[in-house]
């Protein structure tokens, strides 16, 4: 058979059944993504800092990374993410943790951190929406993301928010 890091088996039919893979790559909006690159790119943009990256699943799937040590400006770490990694692999959040959970064997314990990440996307409104293009547009995205309680300012961004070129197509 050839090797596409699929975990596969033969069932009692003799029909191949797919139950995960060998690495962490995951498929994101149409997007194949390595979590281990991405892991690899945070320890290369920022010297003696440790990343952990996983799929957090909800209405739409984005990518979540903690980061250690805790001191780490993680607006920075974004930024230069942005520049080494295409769009669709660059984490949505990006937390600063003192450590990582581990497992009891002494690994780093991705469901845990998977489990305990609760995105808040309430978004401080900085500068009042009042003219009516912004109206339209916040109406727009408000819309298009589906949260039609989400407070937006005039520093906010598409994308962080959990907006992508499918959801925007397919709204059109």
């Amino acid at each position: 058979m050839y090797r596409t890091g699929d975990q596969s088996y033969w069932d009692e039919q003799g029909e191949l059944r797919l139950y995960g893979r060998v690495d962490r790559q995951i498929k994101l909006r149409g997007f194949r993504i390595d979590l281990d690159d991405i892991e690899t790119r945070i320890l290369d943009a920022t010297p003696g800092c440790t990343g952990v990256v996983v799929a957090h699943d909800s209405d739409n799937d984005y990518l979540v990374a903690q980061l250690q040590p805790e001191i780490l400006q993680t607006s920075d770490v974004k930024r230069l993410l942005r520049r080494v990694l295409p769009n669709s692999a660059v984490p949505r959040h990006v937390v600063a943790v003192s450590e990582f959970p581990w497992t009891n064997v002494g690994k780093i314990d991705y469901r845990s951190i998977k489990n305990s990440f609760t995105a808040s996307l309430d978004i401080p409104v900085t500068n009042p929406v009042d003219s009516t293009l912004l109206d339209k547009i916040v109406r727009a995205w408000r819309e298009i993301l589906g949260k039609r309680d989400l407070d937006l300012s005039l520093e906010s961004n598409f994308f962080e928010l959990g907006g992508h070129l499918e959801l925007y197509y397919n709204s059109n």
